[in-house]
């Protein structure tokens, strides 16, 4: 299936068809802001991993992904109310896999999480979930065909206006699968596929309710993945065109837009046909309400690098958030990279210490940041995971302020 890069277990950093705000008072004047390591809580002592966050207002975020019972996985939500993050309940309808990927939140009282479980039968099906301020609760979310079918991104303009992206499988190929929420239901959107290989969509975010983008890949019939853009316009979606950056394989993971006229996509580029044979690098493109263009973006390491989710409160301030490997089996570490306007510039992000010996979904050491919310310039937060000293990954939420 298509899937985000890097922000699911067991994803090579090519295969993207197939990531805490405790905000805090203003800085004081001359104060320079810097990422910190915050608490954040694990349920049980197996995998915990965060892919997402998005704080509704100061005291408020979601964070979401999924933890390792005995023999199952479950979804994971965590908040925080301005002073400590917690485990919230959350359903799991799935009968071996359940995975929320993207969350979106209007206001404290207002979220909306997207993912996948597995049905009876063993194959994927969307999973939605909503929190009305109290609980989070499954809502009904429909699936294109009975092959599997998953939602990796989730936009809300309005209480009445959300738009879910994904990929469903059809004929044997994974096609680009959009769902909009009216105020009642969730339906299927027709959506473009470029050519007649593999599409899938990583990302969405809507301004409004006439404008959304949504990011991902599409595969040439040289098995190479290249990036795929769509735009929403109040009455369908078309494909935008967009750059790639050589000629191996080039995927978009996230995007944020501040204006209809400034959007910000990340990914990666570089690696082989069908995920093999390359190293990733950076990706970032921007939008400046008629085209895309490539920006230059940093690597910290000369071996593979990867950015999964950005988030701009402004044409000239976002933050994006990934990771980086100096060498084949090492450690991972924490990567982020913010936009002034005019360039990319990688700052420096914590790692918590890490285990020797590999023992984890992803087989690596080290630490990654799967997904990134700013209400500021300076009010970031950043989660991802870590992996401990006995070699199991565990939540991990940054702070930026």
């Amino acid at each position: 299936m298509v899937e985000p890069v890097v922000r699911r277990p067991g994803r090579a950093a090519a295969v993207a068809l197939s990531a805490a705000l405790l905000v805090a008072a203003p800085l004081p004047a001359g104060a320079a802001a810097t990422w910190s390591v915050r608490s954040s809580p694990n349920q049980g002592t197996n995998t915990n991993f965060l892919y997402d966050v998005s704080c509704g207002s100061a005291k408020s975020c979601m964070a979401v992904g999924f933890y390792t019972a005995p023999n199952v996985d479950k979804t994971l939500i965590e908040s925080w109310n301005g002073s400590a993050w917690k485990v919230v309940p959350s359903p799991s309808p799935g009968g071996v896999w359940n995975f929320l990927y993207d969350v979106d939140c209007r206001t404290a009282k207002s979220c909306t999480a997207v993912g996948r479980y597995e049905n009876s039968s063993g194959v994927n099906r969307t999973l939605i979930e909503s929190w009305n301020g109290s609980a989070w609760s499954v809502v009904p979310s429909p699936n294109n065909g009975s092959a599997p079918n998953i939602l990796n991104g989730v936009s809300c303009a309005s209480a009445s206006f959300c738009v879910a992206v994904g990929n469903a499988q059809t004929g044997g190929y994974d096609r680009t699968l959009v769902e909009t929420w009216n105020g009642s239901s969730w339906k299927i959107t027709s959506s473009p596929n470029r050519g007649k290989l593999g599409n899938g969509l990583s990302d969405v975010d809507c301004s409004s309710t006439t404008l959304c983008m949504a990011v991902g890949a599409s595969v040439d019939v040289h098995g190479f993945a290249r990036t795929l853009a769509e735009s929403w316009n109040g009455g369908s979606w078309q494909v935008v065109v967009s750059p790639d950056n050589g000629s191996t394989g080039n995927a978009l993971t996230g995007v944020s837009c501040a204006s209809a006229q400034s959007c910000h996509a990340v990914g990666t580029y570089g690696a082989g046909a069908n995920g093999k044979g390359g190293l990733p690098h950076t990706l970032a493109e921007g939008w400046n309400g008629r085209a895309w263009s490539l920006e230059a973006s940093p690597n910290r390491s000369a071996y593979a690098n990867s950015l999964a989710r950005v988030s701009c409160t402004g044409a000239s301030a976002c933050k994006a958030v990934g990771w980086s490997q100096e060498t084949s089996g090492g450690s991972r570490r924490t990567l982020v990279e913010s936009w002034s306007g005019s360039k990319w510039v990688a700052s420096s992000s914590p790692n918590p210490p890490t285990s020797a010996t590999p023992d984890n979904y992803l087989r690596v050491r080290g630490a990654a940041l799967n997904g990134v919310s700013c209400v500021a310039p300076s009010a970031c937060t950043a989660v991802g995971f870590h992996a401990t000293g006995g070699g199991v990954d565990h939540s991990l939420v940054e702070r930026y302020g």
